[in-house]
């Protein structure tokens, strides 16, 4: 008898009052387009803007409050992307400690996922460094490291790794220390390591991924080559670099009275099947209010555009380009030919629900 629910942020629907109400304001709607006409382009252009980051800010704060609402149905998901909350200037500042992003994706898009990283204040000076538990990771992290410090970096790593391996290098703690980039060191399961360790409220700093392990979908660089790549990191107060921003989602789990049990970060996916149970799955999908289909399945996978070249492909689903903005749905041996792998726009509410009636349980 559970209910998992995927939500993020809608825009409000407006709604019209009586006859006269209605054309009076659009009377008044007719004037001000009027005056709007009148005014000097650029002015336009700005209000524009400033509408857009109103109305932004308006859809953060409801994917925020969203992860506390209660549903009457049974236990509930909520989820959310956390890169939602950009204006629509060409920088953003905050996003990431001690620097700015311009973002280079084409103006008429607006897809925020393409940026050119620039340091102020002279640089990054806190690195994290993140390493699979194999003994070529550690010599390249003892070698990697000493070279950053000898640049003026302070050098991070795990506390276990600090206690156990290098105790020269300083133990990180998310909570109190303010990371300005991170370094792994293994294959993408690495990378997805990493991506644990900063949640809440805490953002993902930019990361450098040196391919170590034996999946490479998520480090493309070499790690002989480590110094002219940190290099380009450490030069971008005085020339950009470009990034590429992934998509992470927020999933709150509920119960059956809505109370909030736990809340999940994920860049990869959110699994939802049968478990231990014999039996499928029965789950009911809606989208933006809508029911979509009833499925009946070992489970659904709820994946980012950076988690389609994982699970979600095993399963049979699409590999997409981390630059687009949406959501996979890719069901696990369903027993229906109705229910195929989808992909959603990335701000589409989304709904999976598991009956009170259903004959088996979800985890």
């Amino acid at each position: 008898m559970d209910t998992m629910q995927y939500t993020e942020a809608s825009p409000p629907e407006l709604e019209a009052g009586p006859d006269s109400t209605t054309s009076m304001q659009q009377d008044q709607t007719l004037r001000g387009q009027q005056q709007l006409q009148q005014q000097d382009p650029q002015q336009q252009q700005q209000q524009q803007q400033q509408q857009q980051q109103q109305q932004q800010q308006q859809q953060m704060q409801q994917v925020l409050s969203s992860s506390s609402s209660s549903s009457s149905s049974g236990s509930s998901i909520a989820v959310a992307p956390l890169d939602s909350a950009f204006g629509a200037d060409d920088s953003v500042r905050g996003l990431i400690y001690g620097a700015t992003l311009r973002f280079s994706d084409s103006a008429a898009l607006r897809l925020r996922r393409r940026a050119m990283l620039v340091w102020e204040q002279g640089g990054p000076r806190r690195v994290l460094i993140v390493k699979k538990p194999v003994p070529a990771a550690a010599a390249q992290l003892e070698e990697m490291a000493t070279w950053l410090q000898q640049q003026g970096l302070q050098v991070f790593v795990e506390r276990a790794v600090h206690q156990q391996e290098f105790p020269q290098f300083a133990p990180f703690d998310a909570a109190t220390i303010d990371i300005d980039f991170a370094i792994t060191l293994g294959g993408d399961g690495t990378v997805l390591y990493l991506a644990s360790l900063f949640t809440g409220d805490v953002p993902l700093p930019p990361v450098m991924c040196f391919a170590m392990g034996t999946l490479g979908f998520l480090t493309p660089f070499d790690a002989t080559q480590y110094r002219t790549c940190l290099q380009w990191v450490l030069a971008a107060n005085r020339e950009h670099l470009y990034c590429t921003l992934r998509t992470r989602k927020r999933c709150a789990v509920l119960n059956a009275a809505g109370e909030l049990l736990r809340v999940h970060h994920i860049l990869n996916e959110c699994v939802i099947d049968r478990g231990a149970f014999p039996s499928s799955v029965f789950l009911e999908v809606y989208i933006d209010g809508g029911f979509v289909t009833a499925a009946e399945a070992d489970g659904l996978i709820i994946a980012t555009p950076s988690g389609s070249t994982a699970y979600s492909m095993s399963a049979g689903g699409s590999m997409v380009a981390p630059s687009v903005p949406c959501t996979l749905l890719t069901p696990l041996s369903p027993h229906s030919l109705s229910f195929r792998p989808l992909i959603i726009p990335e701000n589409a509410d989304l709904l999976v629900r598991l009956p009170r009636n259903a004959r088996s349980h979800a985890r």
